[in-house]
């Protein structure tokens, strides 16, 4: 006999719910409760405590990102994010408020956004700036046997130290929509 089926992925609060039939519904304190579909980051969010929802949004792009399944979407506000980040072969739209306002910085440590696992179309980054990359190829963006849409971006101000320092793009049908590229730099002609 059942007892409980208790859906660690379903509640709110306090209460964790039985969804056996039985009623053995119980508490559960500390639970921190992720929705799936949209997540929303901010500069002054958090990963601790923060679900996602725009009440309570995320600190980091890469901790949405992790969070999410294909098809769900994560909208970022604007402010500078200092960070570098990889869809991880996930088929998400990653939407900034603003490309002029609505920043990831990579601090000079690779590949400021990584897409390399195999997304296709689905896989969307609009809305940002994409800066101080620094990586072996692709500073700004790194795209590897992918076909992500990139639009409405800015990649400026990153290096590479052979090729494509602001995109580097392999084995890829990459789809660029109203972007800009300038003033990055590579150290192989």
């Amino acid at each position: 006999n059942i007892i409980g089926d208790w859906n660690f992925n379903a509640g709110s609060g306090d209460n964790l719910y039985d969804h056996s039939g039985n009623g053995n519904h119980g508490t559960i304190h500390g639970a921190k409760w992720l929705i799936n579909g949209t997540k929303h980051v901010a500069v002054d969010g958090s990963d601790e405590d923060g679900n996602g929802s725009l009440d309570s949004p995320f600190s980091s792009i890469q901790y949405a990102i992790d969070t999410v399944s294909d098809g769900d979407t994560i909208l970022v506000s604007a402010g500078t994010y200092y960070e570098n980040i990889n869809f991880n072969g996930k088929n998400i739209a990653l939407i900034g408020e603003d490309r002029e306002t609505t920043i990831i910085d990579g601090g000079q440590n690779g590949s400021v956004v990584t897409f390399n696992n195999g997304e296709d179309e689905n896989a969307v980054l609009s809305g940002f700036t994409i800066t101080n990359g620094n990586g072996y190829g692709g500073g700004g963006i790194y795209i590897d046997n992918t076909s992500p849409l990139l639009s409405n971006i800015n990649i400026i101000g990153n290096s590479a130290s052979e090729n494509g320092a602001g995109l580097y793009v392999r084995y890829a049908d990459l789809t660029i929509r109203d972007s800009f590229i300038s003033n990055n730099s590579s150290g192989h002609d």
